[in-house]
């Protein structure tokens, strides 16, 4: 069996989006982030923490408060771009 075609597999592929959960009051980008992002081709990730505040640690991750999530999780994402669907 021959192996699919990339460029049809990219089309296809949602967006992927990483969560990853901290225990710090500010978390910062470590290198597994950076690292996560490259290797599996995230289009954004978001670090759930306990503190108060929404903030940037880079233009795609963001580090969100975890009340946010109890909240609003259709706002953990709300910079995502929808994916194109072949057609």
């Amino acid at each position: 069996m021959a192996p699919p075609d990339l460029s049809a597999v990219e089309q296809l592929r949602l967006q992927e989006r990483g969560v990853e959960i901290k225990r710090t009051d500010a978390p910062r980008q470590t290198p597994s982030m950076r690292i996560a992002m490259e290797d599996l081709h995230l289009e954004a990730l978001v670090v759930l923490y306990p503190g108060p505040v929404r903030y940037a640690l880079t233009e795609r991750i963001e580090a969100v408060p975890l009340a946010a999530l109890a909240e609003d999780p259709s706002g953990l994402f709300p910079w995502r771009r929808r994916a194109r669907r072949p057609g």
